[in-house]
């Protein structure tokens, strides 16, 4: 397969994962360390944020701002791991916490945990109704090439969209494009001809995906792609 027909990539980096025994310690070590979360934060420091929210957490554990903090700063860090383990945590006692969701599905579709993801994934479109992440179970299907379904899945976003939905597409060379979501949805459909090697149709829909967004890069390459092919 073609690699350059992915819609996104993930890059995962193995960092520590930081725990904290809870201990008797004064009052003000709560403060101190919300005041270093904050300037951390605010500098862009992930492990230092890391470290005090962990410690903020097992001074004071009912302080549940923090703990949803970690999900975000450990995806941030590339500590993918972790984000899914605390992440499922938070979701076992609040599994209506769609932000939470949102981040460990997203890290186990980087870590090829794909129907894992595809259950947060459906969970979280039954949820808000958002189709973004119904094109989020879309690219899921198209990974694990299930293709009759994830072509089914497209035609609901073809169907429903209006024009107002846009998505991130993160091309092969690493750059980040904003797009309208139905032309990435007629992407993927080209994408998935391409991979049943019926190259008419895979061009019918890049071109569909340049009408909609002229500009959009990937639907560029691959229209080259299967016209020289």
């Amino acid at each position: 397969m073609n690699r350059n027909l992915l819609l996104f990539t993930f890059i995962a980096t193995a960092l520590p994962f930081a725990s904290f025994a809870q201990k008797n310690v004064p009052a003000n070590v709560v403060t101190t360390n919300k005041t270093i979360y904050d300037k951390a934060i605010e500098y862009g420091d992930l492990n230092t944020a890391i470290v005090a929210a962990h410690t903020i957490l097992a001074n004071s554990p009912n302080d549940y701002h923090y703990m949803d903090s970690l999900v975000g700063l450990y995806y941030d860090a590339g500590n993918l791991v972790a984000a899914i383990n605390i992440g499922n945590d938070i979701l076992a006692a609040a599994p209506q916490n769609v932000a939470v969701r949102e981040v460990v599905a997203n890290s186990q579709l980087a870590l090829g945990l794909n129907g894992e993801a595809m259950l947060n994934y459906q969970d979280l479109y039954t949820r808000t109704g958002y189709l973004v992440y119904l094109y989020n179970i879309a690219t899921t299907q198209f990974s694990m090439k299930n293709f009759t379904e994830c072509t089914t899945t497209i035609d609901s976003i073809l169907a429903s969209d209006k024009n107002m939905t846009e998505v991130v597409i993160i091309n092969a060379d690493g750059q980040s494009e904003p797009v309208a979501l139905k032309a990435a949805a007629y992407n993927i459909k080209g994408a998935i001809a391409m991979e049943l090697n019926n190259a008419a149709i895979a061009k019918q829909n890049f071109e569909e995906a340049l009408k909609v967004a002229p500009n959009f890069t990937l639907a560029k390459k691959n229209l080259e792609a299967v016209t020289k092919k």
